[in-house]
């Protein structure tokens, strides 16, 4: 299964839809960077696709679990509070304060680290998109 894709929407929805060895069966995670300039340059309906495709897809999903989804962004506009409010359940903030420590917004209780699912490995596979 996939551990990591990395692509633009715009890509990663082309191959969604067209690539047939490309599976989100397994899929744990989906990181959504830069929320904010993805939005300001349209990406929204390609995000969209590519979220129900996953949604399709993945075991987690089709056995009544979900995947942790996590939308990084320098800005909240309101089109990133409208990805938030179609793309997350039940969201937590964090903010990063001027003295540079990462608080959870909503409880302001200090987080002191995040860890890594284990024995994750790391695999590259790159695709081209067709003429």
């Amino acid at each position: 299964g996939i551990n990591f894709l990395i692509g633009t929407p715009a890509r990663i929805a082309y191959h969604a839809q067209s690539t047939e060895a490309l599976s989100f069966r397994n899929m744990q995670t989906v990181v959504l960077d830069e929320a904010d300039m993805l939005m300001d340059l349209g990406y929204a309906n390609d995000i969209d696709r590519i979220l129900l495709r996953i949604n399709e897809q993945a075991e987690k999903v089709l056995t009544g679990s979900r995947i942790q989804h996590i939308l990084l962004s320098a800005t909240v506009s309101p089109k990133v509070t409208r990805l938030v409010n179609r793309a997350l359940q039940n969201p937590k903030s964090f903010v990063v304060t001027s003295n540079q420590r990462t608080k959870n917004s909503e409880d302001t209780e200090e987080v002191k680290s995040f860890s890594l699912p284990p024995g994750l490995g790391n695999h590259v596979i790159i695709v081209r998109m067709q003429d």
